[in-house]
């Protein structure tokens, strides 16, 4: 959460973006050995326990938080691992499971203490299908929100963050793409968009092109007009 938190204050001033970068990797390489996911570790002692649903769910948003920031592709190419892992082991027909092996245990879609991971995986799927452009992320979002609809439905304010995803899906993303030099050099006016599902793709273009998840609207050169085209395009 807190990697997430300082990319996205890197489109206020770099110096987050890097600090942002530096934990990413710190992280990464202390929690995440020999292909295996860890939960938690003591400074300069052994990892043990394996990860859990929040650990995939978090890690990939902040990493999808990371290419949006960045234009890496590798940040983008490490959370779809971390999210198909996540798929693989705990996801059972729009049901998640917290943890897996011996104890399973359901994993909870309330927002309490922190946000569910069960809706972070949501996000992640979401995000996923609109910058790698493969409907099978955005299929497995939708079984989510079905699975859990009626609770949604009956109880809307224990579960903001999945309203939010529920919401995203009916809206839909929007996504822009320019080169790296414009992304990098206007994040913070981009960051003012007001549209609130909006991710940035690194591509060749010299303007700025603004999309869905199956098509094009329009491009421009002027960000200030950005708003309106993603308005238009409802």
């Amino acid at each position: 959460m807190m990697i997430k938190a300082l990319f996205i204050l890197g489109d206020i001033d770099t110096k987050y973006k890097q600090r942002a970068i530096l934990y990413t990797d710190a992280l990464l390489k202390t929690m995440y050995i020999d292909g295996k996911l860890y939960h938690t570790t003591l400074i300069h002692k052994q990892v043990k326990i394996e990860a859990f649903l929040e650990d995939y769910a978090f890690l990939a948003q902040a990493l999808i938080s990371g290419y949006n920031a960045t234009g890496d592709e590798l940040y983008l190419i490490q959370a779809q691992r971390f999210a198909n892992i996540a798929l693989e082991r705990f996801f059972r027909k729009g049901s998640w499971n917290f943890s897996d092996g011996e104890f399973q245990t359901k994993a909870d879609i309330a927002d309490n203490t922190y946000t569910s991971s069960v809706s972070i995986m949501v996000d992640v799927l979401n995000s996923l299908a609109i910058l790698l452009e493969d409907e099978k992320y955005s299929h497995f979002a939708f079984l989510t929100l079905e699975y859990n609809s009626h609770e949604l439905g009956r109880r809307p304010i224990i579960y903001p963050c999945m309203l939010k995803e529920m919401l995203r899906h009916l809206k839909g993303d929007r996504i822009i793409k320019s080169n790296a030099y414009n992304l990098s050099n206007n994040a913070l006016e981009l960051s003012k968009l007001q549209y609130p599902f909006i991710h940035k793709k690194v591509t060749k273009n010299t303007d700025y092109l603004v999309c869905g998840d199956t098509s094009c609207f329009a491009n421009t050169d002027k960000i200030i007009v950005i708003d309106d085209i993603i308005k238009n395009s409802f």
